[in-house]
């Protein structure tokens, strides 16, 4: 959503990242450590890339941030802009006014869990008039958090990566890593077809080595 503000007042108020088109943005947001780490070590010959998965790579499921969002985040968002208005000793008749809506609207999204649906200019409004950087959400425990942190952590680490790279090769590098983004959905579902398969790895392939072996 921040890239749709990049040409408007409202920009300075987004990450730098976040106001950038980054074709490969999905899978760096939602493939699983272990995904995208095994991906870069394959597409940067890095094999210490392999060795670095997080603890909570497994609970960290992209799909699961945006379930999250839908059912707790706007909820969330709508408790913190009331502690901001308790902080600043505004009035909700205030508080209201500032973000653009009515007493009543600002009244259902601090009471109401299942009937928020906050809009996008809402959305654009809270950071300006309350000066809300985002980068507050890589400072949290929740679930989204967690992900937002991760995916600053991978930006980084691509960042350095393309440091040493010629434009074409980043380039390169870059439609790669959306090539396997736009494949995601097909490698779930092989994975899933072959989840209750029993097939002998490690048989199959001790035999190959033994064969290769012995023609040596």
């Amino acid at each position: 959503m921040p890239l749709l503000l990049k040409y408007t007042d409202y920009a300075g108020f987004f990450p730098e990242e976040e106001m950038q088109c980054i074709a490969f943005f999905g899978y760096l947001s939602k493939a699983s450590d272990r995904d995208f780490y095994a991906v870069l070590s394959l597409l940067t010959g890095k094999d210490q890339l392999l060795n670095y998965i997080a603890p909570h790579d497994e609970v960290l499921d992209g799909d699961l941030a945006v379930a999250d969002v839908c059912a707790d985040y706007y909820y969330r968002v709508s408790k913190n802009l009331e502690a901001m208005r308790q902080f600043h000793r505004m009035t909700k008749e205030e508080m209201s006014a500032i973000l653009g809506v009515t007493c009543t609207t600002y009244n259902r999204y601090i009471t109401r869990h299942d009937q928020i649906s906050l809009s996008f200019l809402f959305y654009a409004r809270a950071h300006a008039a309350l000066r809300i950087k985002t980068s507050w959400a890589d400072t949290g425990r929740t679930f989204y958090a967690l992900v937002n942190r991760r995916r600053i952590h991978r930006i980084s680490l691509l960042n350095e990566i393309f440091r040493h790279l010629n434009e074409e090769e980043k380039s390169g590098l870059m439609e790669m890593l959306h090539f396997f983004g736009e494949r995601r959905a097909e490698v779930s579902r092989v994975r899933s077809a072959l989840a209750d398969k029993d097939i002998d790895f490690e048989g199959i392939l001790a035999i190959n080595g033994a064969n290769i072996t012995s023609a040596i």
